[in-house]
């Protein structure tokens, strides 16, 4: 398989936070520039600029529930443990993310004139400190007001807070660019890819193999699952029945381990869909299902830069498509379906049917089959004979999938809960 480059990874992870909370549009991407200053002004070492970047670039990823963010647009936050803490258990799945996952774990960390340097007996990254004060900047930054009217603003609300909140080298590293015309102006007019470029190496790419494939799309589809109990476990199923069903229909094994990780990723989009909607506990109206129907799009947005990735893109982001255009988001045509498309579509329905919903409850092994018996899916003749064939079969895999799934899931909610009762990670003040 080919290459994928660390930086595409990044952008597509970025865009799905963005999707979240319209409030922080671009604020991961100002936040790197505004840590990529400071950093220089410090002098860090190449590598710790690196870390910084891309901590500084992902540092939200934590943050789920729109609630979240909406709390963390306060200077003075006091809601921050929670989604620290998560994004660093969403990124330490991922090898060449895990040194950055402490410093996001800690990045709402107060100075505390010194006593916050350290957290267990070991010293908190520098770059957690410099990410802090860059996050707060940027909350403080208003990009719809010419920057010399925010300087001092900025600088005095900063300044009241130094040894206290936040560590005093990186003020006074700040202190030092202030004046800085292209720091200023590069919060308005940044490229983003250069910045990750320079920090990055060209040629720093990951061997996309299959297991670290699955490792990235576990990231993406649990920043989904984890925003409601009604999804949590809905991707790894239909992963694990597309997977199956391709083994049954024939397909080579690369392309059903391709389409399990499709499933996985199927429902990326819903990121950009308030929690509400997914949670309503009756069926929604025309234009909430409009917004709904958006998630499709919203999966192609995040997933089509990636290299590596296109046939995966392609295959998720059509499972609402229908042979006579009335699917969506691209109302494809008959020719730009495929064996792989037809099992993902009704690996998704099958699943959907089998899942309790805020507005149903889930349907019996037997209501399913018959329902699906009496329904017209549109998709391919072939397919849907070997799924009526393996059906049973293919329940007791989407069964297990979710079962250990599901176990697998709350011990991450109860490792969250843990730290979240340790008062020394939760006391950031």
């Amino acid at each position: 398989m080919e290459n994928m480059y660390l930086k595409d990874i990044m952008i597509s992870l970025i865009q799905s936070i963005d999707l979240v909370n319209y409030l922080l549009k671009n604020h991961h991407k100002r936040v790197a520039v505004i840590a990529y200053y400071i950093g220089k002004s410090m002098e860090l070492s190449d590598e710790q600029m690196k870390r910084l970047v891309v901590a500084a670039s992902l540092h939200d990823i934590g943050a789920l529930y729109i609630k979240e963010r909406d709390e963390l647009i306060q200077l003075d936050t006091t809601y921050a443990a929670e989604h620290a803490i998560r994004g660093k258990m969403l990124l330490q799945n991922l090898d060449f993310f895990v040194p950055v996952s402490d410093i996001i774990l800690h990045h709402h960390r107060h100075w505390k004139n010194g006593q916050g340097e350290y957290f267990e007996q070991k010293k908190v990254p520098l770059e957690s400190f410099v990410l802090h004060l860059a996050d707060r900047i940027e909350i403080l930054y208003d990009p719809n007001e010419y920057y010399f009217n925010q300087i001092d603003y900025i600088i005095n609300e900063i300044l009241n807070r130094k040894g206290t909140i936040f560590q005093p080298d990186a003020v006074d590293a700040f202190i030092k660019i202030k004046k800085n015309e292209g720091f200023w102006l590069s919060l308005s007019d940044f490229n983003f890819e250069n910045l990750l470029r320079e920090v990055i190496h060209s040629d720093h790419k990951i061997e996309a193999d299959l297991m670290i494939l699955e490792r990235i799309t576990i990231v993406f589809s649990n920043i989904v699952d984890y925003r409601s109990q009604f999804t949590a476990t809905h991707s790894t199923g239909v992963g694990e029945v597309a997977y199956a069903l391709a083994r049954y229909y024939g397909l080579p094994i690369e392309v059903c381990k391709k389409l399990r990780l499709a499933g996985y990723l199927h429902d990326i989009g819903k990121i950009g869909v308030p929690t509400e909607l997914i949670d309503k506990p009756s069926h929604l109206t025309g234009n909430e299902m409009e917004i709904m129907k958006s998630h499709a799009y919203y999966t192609n947005i995040i997933l089509r830069n990636i290299e590596g990735m296109e046939d995966i893109c392609n295959w998720a982001s059509m499972h609402h498509e229908k042979r006579d255009g009335s699917g969506y988001p691209f109302h494809k045509n008959r020719n730009e379906f495929s064996a792989e498309v037809d099992i993902l579509i009704i690996s998704d329905i099958f699943t959907a049917l089998s899942e309790t919903r805020p507005y149903r409850e889930d349907y019996s092994s037997e209501e399913i089959l018959e329902l699906l018996k009496r329904e017209t899916i549109d998709i391919s003749e072939e397919v849907l004979r070997v799924f009526f064939r393996e059906y049973n079969k293919l329940e007791m895999t989407r069964i297990n999938a979710q079962k250990n799934y599901m176990t697998a899931f709350n011990e991450k909610m109860q490792s969250v809960d843990t730290l979240l009762k340790n008062k020394e990670i939760t006391n950031f003040n």
